[in-house]
């Protein structure tokens, strides 16, 4: 099996063959493997349906192979794992669990999601070690955007912005208060209208 030197906090340490994603989730994202991904994007999850608490803190990975997995670092590890992330640093995982993605409203275009588990292993690695962009978009035209009734994938949409309404208030369906906004974008052939909620 081959190995990789990885330099961290100075010292030299022998790592595992580092895997694509895709290789990695073929192994089930656990032995003596590890995945090379940029954090491309991060946020935390809310139940704004109901609590505006945060569930998950949701993460979007990038490898070399420029393929795109959803993770998610579930609320009783985020304590754990947060204080280790950040949007476009590099790093080494290992010891993730793959399960299908959900059927609609998916971050990027993967069937699967990883998950960290209580003893996945996150190693910071030198961001020149690998052409890994920081950025990763899903542009599709107005129309298409339109056209697809099926909401499988969150889409990357860039117009410009033709107006917008003040904060409105709406009631959840759990009777708690929450803030809404209407935007309208042009990309001169279409008009898109959205509701965007705003919990401040």
């Amino acid at each position: 099996m081959a190995y990789t030197m990885l330099h961290i906090s100075g010292q030299a340490a022998q790592s595992p063959a580092i895997l694509s994603l895709k290789e990695f989730q073929l192994k089930n994202g656990i032995g003596p493997w590890m995945t090379r991904v940029r954090i491309v994007r991060m946020w935390h999850e809310l139940d704004f349906m109901r609590t505006d608490d945060v569930t998950s803190l949701d993460l979007l990975l990038l490898d070399d192979d420029d393929d795109m997995i959803h993770a998610i670092v579930q609320k009783n590890y985020i304590w754990k794992f947060e204080p280790l992330l950040e949007e476009g640093i590099l790093l080494g995982l290992t010891n993730l669990t793959f399960a299908p993605e959900k059927k609609m409203f998916r971050p990027c275009q993967n069937d699967y999601r990883a998950y960290f588990n209580w003893n996945t292993d996150v190693t910071p690695l030198e961001s020149t070690t690998a052409p890994i962009p920081r950025h990763k978009f899903f542009f599709k035209e107005f129309e298409a955007l339109v056209a697809d009734a099926t909401n499988t994938y969150l889409t990357d949409v860039v117009g410009l912005l033709t107006s917008y309404t003040n904060l409105q208030q709406v009631k959840r369906s759990s009777g708690d208060v929450a803030f809404m906004r209407e935007l309208t974008l042009d990309n001169i052939r279409y008009l898109l209208r959205l509701e965007v909620q705003d919990p401040t």
